[in-house]
Order: structure tokens, then sequence, then C-alpha cells
């Protein structure tokens, strides 16, 4: 009787630390629990975040395209002018060349 009286006391002992064990692992779940829920939701932040910047860099890419084609088309337009301007240049020496011969020749007619 007495022996069996221990028996029941280690199996309580042993049912105690059991029950204490279960609930220290049920603490420690729900604490990864919600550390788990927590990292999801940085996560979702994170990939949200990456997600913009993703959207921002494809139009600064886009803008940037857009910048280079303008930048050509002036650059043509630049090379143009220039052109344009040398043009104008040449015609008013051409200009001053007879209107100088034109002065010379009233000159020698009035004379």
């Amino acid at each position: 009787n007495n022996s069996l009286a221990k028996q029941l006391d280690k199996l309580n002992e042993e049912l105690t630390f059991s029950r204490a064990e279960k609930q220290c692992l049920a603490d420690k779940m729900e604490d990864l629990i919600d550390k788990l829920t927590s990292v999801k939701a940085e996560k979702t932040t994170l990939q949200y975040t990456a997600d913009g910047v993703n959207n921002a860099n494809q139009k600064l890419a886009q803008v940037a395209a857009e910048l280079k084609r303008r930048t050509k088309i002036l650059d043509e337009e630049v090379a143009m002018l220039e052109a344009e301007k040398k043009n104008m240049e040449t015609q008013l020496k051409e200009k001053e060349v007879v209107i100088i011969e034109l002065e010379d020749g009233a000159q020698t007619f009035n004379d």
C-alpha cells in the first residue's frame, strides 16, 4: 500500500511537471505566434515599400528616357539654328560687300 502511494505521488509529480512544461510550451508558442505576426507585418510593409521604390524607379527611368529624347531633339534644333546663323552671317557679309560696292559706285558717279 505504501509503495502504491509512493507510485501515485510520483505520478502526480510527473503530471504536475508535465502540465507545467505544457504551459511553458504554450506560452512560448504564443510568443512565437506574436513574433511571427509582427515579422509578417514588417515583411508586408517592406514589400510595399520595395514595390513603391520599384514603381518610382520605373517612372524615373521613363522620365530619363523622355529627357534624353527631348535633349536629342534640342541638340538637332541647335545644330540647325547654328547652321542657319552661319548662313545668315555669310549673307550679311555679302550684303556689306554689295553696299560698299554700291557706295563706291555712287561716290564715283557723284564725282
